[in-house]
């Protein structure tokens, strides 16, 4: 479910040709409550979405804000009527928790994997507190992060071990060839390269 046409290299390519033709992209909810009242029901009339399955993305307690504001039935029509998938892959706990609403609702189908990346063990709990998931790990199928860190600290949230692994993030070293550089002689600045966001979290600090 893509809301822009950004392409990645991947895409084309071996594995990723075709991938396009299968995104599904978001319907933008028009603003003002008369034109978005208009727009819902003519995705009600196309049969983009069931009336069942509209009165679900209604709720508020599942979509928040989104229900009652039509928003989230336009997010989400182009899911609706979709064939059972063999795996759901939501990138970041934050979706899954999404992708669980939709699943429970009946409007996607299949096994949900989820990927814990980061801002959803963290930022994400300062927000919403530590049973955020707990749903999600009852209900969910399998779980990955990218270290042992993250790995311990889903384990303090209560994730399911055994429904738990570590992926460590893949990096094409091809792609990045090691290039002989002289050694510094002091009669110059040292340069440092430090790819990352600008924040305390990053250790920018300690990299200096």
């Amino acid at each position: 479910l893509a809301d822009t046409p950004v392409r990645h290299p991947i895409l084309g390519v071996g594995l990723g040709a075709g991938l396009l033709d299968r995104v599904r992209r978001r319907v933008p909810a028009p603003p003002g409550p008369v034109r978005r009242v208009g727009s819902a029901l003519r995705l009600l009339r196309a049969g983009r979405v069931g009336p069942a399955t509209g009165l679900s993305l209604l709720d508020p307690v599942r979509h928040g804000r989104d229900g009652p504001t039509l928003r989230a039935l336009h997010r989400l029509a182009p899911l609706a009527g979709l064939p059972p998938f063999d795996v759901i892959h939501a990138q970041f706990g934050t979706v899954a928790v999404e992708a669980l609403h939709l699943r429970r609702a009946g409007i996607i189908r299949g096994r949900l994997l989820t990927s814990f990346r980061g801002y959803d063990i963290s930022s994400t709990l300062h927000r919403h507190g530590p049973c955020h998931y707990a749903d999600l790990f009852r209900e969910g199928d399998w779980f990955l992060t990218n270290c042992r860190f993250f790995r311990d600290r889903l384990l303090d949230l209560g994730c399911p071990g055994e429904r738990l692994s570590i992926l460590p993030s893949g990096l094409d070293l091809a792609r990045f060839p090691l290039v002989e550089r002289a050694a510094w002689d002091g009669g110059r600045p040292i340069e440092l390269l430090f790819v990352g966001r600008l924040v305390a979290k990053k250790g920018v600090e300690d990299a200096i």
